[in-house]
């Protein structure tokens, strides 16, 4: 009977030119992540549309906003 060794390398997690040994990964996002930059966000809940930095929460019901740059996808 033969034996046979069959070495599998380990899958590659890693960007081998990386300094840093992060894994690479492309992420798809058409706005720079700016919290300072004006931008128009958009409320879930009511549809108001506040054009400026970031406000967190809307200013006419407090509900959840989103940036309308972003995609939905």
């Amino acid at each position: 009977m033969l034996n046979h060794t069959i070495q599998v390398p380990p899958p590659a997690t890693r960007d081998e030119g990386s300094r840093t040994g992060r894994c690479s990964r492309t992420t798809m996002r058409d706005v720079t992540q700016d919290a300072g930059e004006e931008s128009a966000y958009e409320c879930f809940d009511c549809g108001n549309v506040v054009v400026g930095p970031n406000p967190g929460t809307c200013p006419e019901c407090g509900s959840t906003v989103r940036n309308r740059g972003t995609p939905m996808e």
